[in-house]
């Protein structure tokens, strides 16, 4: 069967459809029957548009309401070592600033965490970050035996370095 004649055969099947579509009417009213169909596809359309637009602003009313819900319960309550050092300082009005009090805060804006602040000198409150009494701590130096039994953030807080000095 060559191009040509298969071309011819699938003209004359869409064409016959054609006859039939259009055998109940007279060709002076296929204008009125497009017409129609052109109502009715952009009132349908419309009707679409405007359930997808109603359906949509649900979604989102929906999809608002747990996120706030969840934040106000997802605020978790940590015990945070404290202890006087120049990364932690606390003036004479009781506010708290420096380094690690920054680092803090920077954590408790992303994590949502509202923090118990624990005193006391920096040995205890290690020790107190062992047995879970609190829960974080700021400046303490990674080592092979302290990652036995506590977490270490994949970033470090800072770098320290120590020098040697001699006198003249």
């Amino acid at each position: 069967m060559s191009l040509s004649a298969n071309v011819n055969e699938k003209a004359s099947f869409i064409w016959a459809i054609v006859d039939k579509l259009t055998g109940v009417h007279k060709p002076h009213e296929y204008g009125k029957v497009i017409s129609e169909m052109c109502a009715f596809r952009s009132s349908f359309t419309y009707k679409r548009r405007m359930i997808v637009i109603v359906l949509s602003l649900v979604m989102a009313m929906i999809l608002m309401v747990p996120l706030s819900a969840h934040a106000q319960e997802s605020r978790k309550t940590v015990r945070v070592g404290w202890y006087e050092s120049p990364f932690n300082t606390m003036d004479q009005f009781g506010r708290r600033s420096g380094y690690a009090y920054d680092y803090q805060q920077k954590i408790a804006a992303y994590t949502g965490w509202n923090y118990e602040y624990v005193e006391g000198s920096w040995p205890e409150l290690l020790q107190m970050l062992i047995t879970g009494e609190i829960d974080l701590m700021s400046d303490v130096s990674f080592t092979d035996e302290r990652a036995e039994t506590m977490l270490f953030s994949s970033l470090p807080m800072g770098a320290e370095e120590y020098y040697i000095f001699i006198s003249p």
